[in-house]
C-alpha cells in the first residue's frame, strides 16, 4: 500500500505515472524548495529518478526503431505515455 503523503499540491497516490505525472511530481518537489521546505538532496534525487524514466523511455524508442516498428505511431506514442 502507497503511503499518502503530501508533496506541494498533490498527495503520492495523486500523482498518475505518465509523464504528466512526471511532470506534476517534478513542479511540487520545486515548490517545496522555493517555499523553504524542501532540500537540494531531495531534488536532486527526484531529478535523478526523472532522469532514468526519461531515459527508459529513450531506449524503448531506439528499440522501436532498431525492431523496424513505427515508434511515431499513434499506438506507440500512447504505449510510451502510459
Amino acid at each position: 500500500m502507497k503511503p499518502n503523503v503530501k508533496k506541494g499540491t498533490a498527495t503520492v497516490n495523486d500523482i498518475p505515472r505518465s509523464f504528466a505525472g512526471l511532470r506534476t511530481a517534478l513542479f511540487d518537489e520545486l515548490d517545496l524548495v522555493r517555499s523553504g521546505n524542501g532540500s537540494a538532496e531531495r531534488v536532486r534525487a527526484v531529478v535523478a529518478i526523472a532522469g532514468r524514466v526519461n531515459d527508459t523511455v529513450h531506449a524503448e524508442m531506439k528499440a522501436r526503431k532498431a525492431l523496424g516498428e513505427q515508434a511515431g505511431s499513434v499506438e506507440a506514442v500512447r504505449s510510451l505515455l502510459a
